[in-house]
């Protein structure tokens, strides 16, 4: 059996058959998976301010370098709880002869390292939407596994609208 991309907090997924089951019992088809049902609110502000969320592009220079996949999947799932996200999938790829880029799908959108070691740099993706996120937590995680000697950070709200905004129904 191999194992599955898939992690769900700490439980691990195996292929088997086209069924991914769980080692506590639980059966999940792929079918399950596709499933995930939305459940995100825009956020809305006092002003009546809607948008979809808030996207965090930082840079980090002369940090931590870790280049282990095992532990670059552990840090994102991980920064994802912090910012009180769901992960759904990783998916890591370590580059010949250095260089490794990591991505966590949340069910809140994703979170993304891509680090240069021969140049001491990471760059980092975190975007999420709704109001329960809190993406700031999940960087604040990443400054402290990192510990990066520079950091620049930009943070931009994405979906801003000033009008009304109805959330659709499914």
């Amino acid at each position: 059996m191999d194992r599955c991309v898939n992690r769900f907090f700490g439980s691990l997924f195996f292929w088997q058959d086209r069924t991914c089951q769980l080692i506590k019992g639980k059966r999940l088809t792929f079918g399950d998976m596709a499933k995930t049902k939305r459940s995100i609110q825009w956020v809305q502000t006092e002003q009546n301010q809607k948008y979809a969320g808030i996207h965090i592009v930082a840079d980090f220079w002369l940090g931590n370098i870790i280049e282990a996949p095992k532990r670059i999947e552990e840090i994102l799932v991980e920064a994802a709880k912090r910012g009180n996200n769901i992960p759904l999938e990783t998916t890591i790829h370590k580059f010949e002869p250095q260089g490794i880029t990591g991505v966590v799908l949340l069910a809140e959108s994703h979170i993304a390292l891509h680090l240069w070691p021969e140049y001491k740099y990471l760059a980092i993706d975190i975007f999420t939407c709704g109001d329960k996120a809190t993406p700031d937590k999940s960087l604040a995680y990443l400054k402290e596994v990192f510990q990066p000697e520079k950091a620049e950070v930009k943070k931009i709200i994405r979906g801003n609208y000033y009008g009304k905004i109805s959330q659709p129904t499914l």
